[in-house]
């Protein structure tokens, strides 16, 4: 299956979606200097993900229950249209910097209560520890280079193990200037996509084992808006399907002894390496 088609039936025809929207500041104007503020915060910031059971290989024909199915899905980064150009380009004042974190936890033991969490990853996390992985992570602030949260140096996580197996897993930092947000093709009518993900086997239409494991886990993500001294914000998600489309099932979770392995893995996956072409 092509990128194109990818996004567009994961758009169209999901099987499970979820929509988190978090806090963030209007970047098309400048921050105000009165030191660190919400009184340019705006409505339109947000994550969604989709998941669907059935996508179909390419080059595929679509007799029934032949072994050529996969469940995939993506997670992406909404920017309010207020600040989408021409559908596409972001408008943002020079002075903007934005941090995306997304942790892998492909091998890891996946903590089964995280299936049902609400969103802030209060069933791991105390109110004191979502606070403190809250914190921005921009040493130095004028680097303009992202730096992931250290889980062992936040005193409410120290000892929790559900916090470590999620937290000390492989931390990616993406970094965006000013100049960067603007580039042309990075965002797609107002979304970045963050990761694509499939089980890395195909299984019979109907075959709903990988939909169960897959489309119910929930992906930690953090995002940081900021500008060279002026202001600071930054929200800590944790983003999962919630709502079922219709005539479709919610995802039966599988056993947290299932552990995220080799099986599936996140662009990576045999399938959606083979499939997921430009």
């Amino acid at each position: 299956m092509r990128r194109v088609a990818f996004g567009a039936f994961l758009a169209n025809t999901p099987n499970f979606t979820g929509r988190y929207p978090i806090a963030g500041p209007n970047i098309s104007t400048p921050p105000i200097l009165t030191g660190l503020t919400d009184d340019n915060l705006i409505d339109g910031w947000s994550w969604s993900i989709a998941t669907a059971a059935d996508l179909l290989l390419e080059n595929s024909s679509t007799t029934e229950n032949q072994s050529d199915y996969y469940t995939g899905g993506k997670l992406v980064l909404n920017a309010p249209s207020s600040v989408v150009s021409g559908g596409r380009n972001l408008i943002v004042d020079n002075e903007w910097n934005l941090c995306v974190y997304h942790w892998d936890l492909a091998n890891a033991s996946y903590p089964e209560h995280l299936r049902n969490d609400n969103g802030t990853y209060g069933s791991i996390l105390s109110d004191e520890g979502i606070v403190d992985m809250q914190e921005p992570a921009l040493p130095p602030l004028n680097s303009h280079v992202c730096s992931c949260p250290q889980v062992n140096t936040i005193p409410p996580c120290k000892g929790n193990d559900d916090a470590s197996r999620v937290f000390g897993t492989n931390c990616t930092a993406l970094s965006f200037s000013a100049t960067q947000l603007r580039r042309s093709g990075l965002w797609d009518e107002g979304t970045l996509e963050i990761r694509a993900f499939g089980d890395a086997t195909t299984h019979p239409s109907g075959n709903r084992t990988a939909y169960g494991n897959i489309g119910s886990l929930a992906w930690p993500v953090k995002v940081w808006y900021g500008t060279d001294g002026y202001y600071d914000k930054a929200s800590l998600s944790c983003v999962r399907a919630t709502d079922t489309a219709d005539r479709s099932n919610e995802p039966a979770g599988m056993s947290s002894t299932n552990s995220l392995d080799s099986s599936w893995t996140i662009f990576a996956a045999a399938v959606l390496s083979c499939v997921l072409m430009p």
